[in-house]
């Protein structure tokens, strides 16, 4: 069950800041269950990764989960935010509920989220189970009954089609759990993309409609050149559904940077949740049409990536209520109703 000190009570002054989009990692041998692609942890883009977090090639190789961890929990103890929505990553399966492992760029268990959550109280956890599986309905019990908060998807990536009717009754047991549904929209290059067909916000309609609180991780936004924008769709999926939200996550990495003060004029930002996307990269040079050069120099300063993707956010506009917004969506206990 969960441990109901890890929430905040009723009193809204009281709500503690949340990010609630934050990944954990680990690598085979290292104790965690986690699998992360030999060639991907040699990739350029993983090695930027743990440079910018402080994860040297030393640690890396001997114990990435736990030097991973360590420097998540660094960049939290020295930031504002005072908790944290830390993500598993289920593996592939097809259609018929097929594990494919020979594709497998990146695994992170919930039995791994759920030790890390119940040794850190201002981690909480978010799981991920793909409803292909052929125990997707018995693994979303446990995971409810242990605690979780919600359940992360990769739809593109993982192979997920959320709008296959198969899984209407692993929403209906979500939403009676009161669990929300995170799943990536918008552009992807950091693990390998199989499907883009499932990367619009529109084939999250079926969730929406069977009751689930669905967020749009990323709210449907490009992360490069070229790609299709839906952010417009996104606002007003938002405005025909009252539980359909998005979330800011990965708006400090240099294209996403744009939609931070769109969000704010279009109106958005009243149906968006924070999230760093840690350990993307986060950046205030990006902001230079609407920061000084000293401005930008001052939040590069600031040494936790989790409070300068923050306080980017914040000096831009973005309300604090964006980073509280999470625990009316979540339950306050396993079965229970959200904590509103």
């Amino acid at each position: 069950m969960q441990d109901e000190s890890r929430f905040p009570s009723h009193d809204p002054r009281a709500l503690p800041l949340v990010d609630m989009h934050v990944h954990l990692c680990g690598a085979q041998g290292d104790g965690s269950g986690c699998f992360v692609h030999p060639s991907y942890l040699k990739s350029p883009l993983f090695k930027f990764m743990a440079w910018h977090l402080g994860v040297s090639a030393r640690n890396i190789r001997t114990n990435l989960a736990k030097a991973y961890l360590e420097a998540l929990l660094r960049h939290l103890r020295i930031s504002s935010i005072q908790k944290l929505v830390v993500f598993g990553h289920d593996r592939i399966y097809d259609e018929r509920g097929k594990r494919l492992d020979s594709i497998l760029q990146l695994y992170v268990p919930n039995e791994y989220v759920f030790s890390v959550c119940e040794s850190h109280h201002d981690l909480l956890p978010g799981v991920s189970i793909h409803p292909a599986r052929g125990d997707a309905l018995d693994e979303l019990e446990k995971c409810v009954e242990r605690g979780a908060v919600l359940v992360k998807w990769l739809p593109n990536s993982q192979n997920i089609n959320p709008s296959d009717r198969r899984y209407i009754k692993f929403y209906e047991k979500m939403r009676d759990a009161g669990l929300p549904l995170v799943a990536h929209t918008g552009g992807e290059h950091t693990v390998r993309i199989l499907n883009d067909a499932f990367t619009t916000p529109a084939c999250l309609q079926l969730p929406i409609d069977v009751g689930v609180n669905v967020i749009a991780a990323h709210s449907g936004t490009q992360s490069a050149p070229f790609e299709k924008d839906d952010f417009d769709l996104f606002c007003k999926m938002t405005e025909r559904h009252p539980n359909f939200y998005g979330d800011n996550s990965a708006f400090s990495i240099p294209w996403r940077a744009k939609y931070i003060k769109r969000a704010i004029e279009r109106g958005a930002a009243g149906k968006m949740l924070h999230g760093s996307d840690y350990p993307v990269p986060c950046y205030a040079w990006w902001q230079w049409r609407h920061f000084s050069f000293s401005e930008m120099a001052g939040l590069q300063k600031i040494p936790s990536i989790l409070e300068r993707d923050f306080q980017i956010k914040k000096r831009l506009g973005t309300p604090d209520e964006v980073a509280t917004r999470i625990w009316s969506l979540i339950p306050r206990r396993a079965g229970g109703a959200p904590g509103k």
